[in-house]
Formats: structure tokens, sequence, C-alpha cells
């Protein structure tokens, strides 16, 4: 196992009761700055049962930008999830996350196209730029904005060389006129590519940084995992996920208080936003 890496494991904890038998029941740890046991829950319209990403404009904490999987529409939400409006932005797609600059929208299709366009303001159609070769072939589902100059893009299931055990983002800078550049890909070692139970590979689903104190924060929807690092993308940390909150974990972001929000698509109920106060 990797010295850096540090596992938030599940704990057996007895359980007191008057009956002569007693069960035992788990508990979930959580990063020192939130207590992932006690959100706030904001249910879902069923226009966004599918809700796959999730962001914020950079300055501005009334609004959150989400998509949802099928449809190019952008949603405004409050940050208690009530939609406040909806753009079309283009054509059908399997659309992963929004990323939003203070000055353009950005929204990853899963197969590592960007689309990029005006950041939405009303109910009119806007017209997006499709850009289809910013990204190696490979299966995406996390966006972000690093700053208005450069996006991070994360990779679910990319072909890459020697990349076992590794979480795989790439830094994409963005020229004045909206130009995309990839760098070389970043690679994050977190395990041997295994969870807790060394069954399933990690499947990365959504990554945001904390504007507080500069640490990324990604989600591993499959395994229910979210996993903390550095500013660096070192250090990492996991913590399980308890499957019972989340359901199915795809969309992650902060406001500029450090608040988190990670939004869950409907999977045997309703999708949600849960959001978690910062401690301090």
């Amino acid at each position: 196992m990797n010295l850096n890496l540090q596992v938030a494991s599940f704990l057996s904890v007895p359980v007191f009761c008057l009956t002569i038998s007693c069960t035992e029941s788990k508990a979930y740890q959580s990063p020192k700055d939130y207590n992932l046991q006690s959100p706030i829950v904001h249910k879902m319209d069923n226009k966004l049962a599918e809700i796959s990403g999730i962001s914020f404009k950079p300055g501005d904490d009334k609004t959150i930008y989400a998509i949802e999987d099928e449809h190019a529409n952008f949603y405004r939400l409050s940050p208690d999830g009530t939609i406040q409006g909806k753009t079309d932005f283009g054509k059908k797609g399997d659309y992963e996350d929004v990323a939003i600059t203070s000055t353009s929208a950005f929204v990853l299709r899963s197969d590592g196209t960007i689309l990029n366009s005006a950041i939405p303001t009303n109910e009119e159609d806007i017209a997006s730029t499709v850009n289809k070769d910013v990204l190696p072939s490979g299966e995406y589902e996390g966006l972000t904005a690093e700053s208005d100059n450069s996006l991070i893009a994360l990779c679910k299931n990319c072909k890459v060389k020697g990349t076992k055990g590794k979480l795989i983002i790439y830094r994409i800078n963005i020229s004045g006129s909206n130009q995309l550049t990839p760098g070389e890909p970043i690679l994050i070692p977190i395990s041997e590519g295994k969870t807790k139970d060394e069954k399933e590979k990690l499947s990365p689903s959504a990554l945001a940084r904390n504007p507080v104190n500069g640490s990324w924060y990604i989600l591993s929807s499959v395994n229910k995992m979210l996993i903390v690092l550095n500013p660096e993308f070192n250090s990492p940390v996991i913590y399980n996920l308890d499957p019972k909150m989340f359901s199915q974990p795809e969309g992650l972001c902060f406001d500029s208080k450090g608040t988190m929000y990670i939004s869950n698509e409907a999977a045997g109920g309703s999708a949600n936003i849960l959001e978690f106060k910062r401690k301090f």
C-alpha cells in the first residue's frame, strides 16, 4: 500500500441493546472540515432525476448550474435546489459534468468532447462550440474550472500505459478565445486500482477544489468513496460513503465559503443535492 495513503475505513461499533443478542452498526468517518452524516437534503425536481454535474460561477453563491445526462440543458438552481430556469445549449448527448469560469460555461461529454458557451442567464437557447479532440480517447466524468485560464478533466476509464492504481487527470489551458489545449496527464497514485474489498476498480465521477484551503475532492460513485488530496494532488485520504445517503453521487462543487454540495442521481428514489456546511 502506498505509504501516503490513509484510508478512513469502516469501523465496527457495538450497539448496546436490551435483547439477548445485539447487532453491530457501521460508522463512516468524515474529513475534519465536514460531517458527511449530517447534510441538508434538497430534493430535486423530476426533470433532474439524472443530474450529473453541478457548478457555481466564481464569486456567485446564489446560483448552481446543473446538467443532466441525456439532454443539452443548463439548469439554474437556487442553492436549495429550486429550478430558476432552463437553457438549451445543443443536441442530446451523454453529458457528465459542467464547469463555470467567470466568463464561460464548459460541459464535458462522456467521450471527452467539451462544449463551451456563454453562461446562461435566461430561457433563450444559446450556441455552443464543440471541441472534439481536446482529450485522448476514453471515458470521462469529471470537469471543473481551476481558474479562468484552466480546466481540470477527470478520466473514468482511459487506456494510458503505466496508470494501474492511479487516477488520471488533465489540465486544459484556456486561451483568450476559449481555445482549449491539454497538457500531459497528471497521474495520482491511490492504490492498486482497487477499493477496500479489492473487487472493483476506482470509478471517479466528479471533482472540485475547496476554495478555502485548496484541497481537491474526488467522488467515486460506483465505489461510494470520497478522495481528498492536497493542492498538489498528493497525499490522498479515502472516506467511504454511506450508500443509504450517497445513492449515486455524480456531481460535486463548493461555494466561495467552502460549503460542499454533492448531487445524487435518482437510484430507486429521488435525485437530490446534499449540502454540507463547513465546520470552521
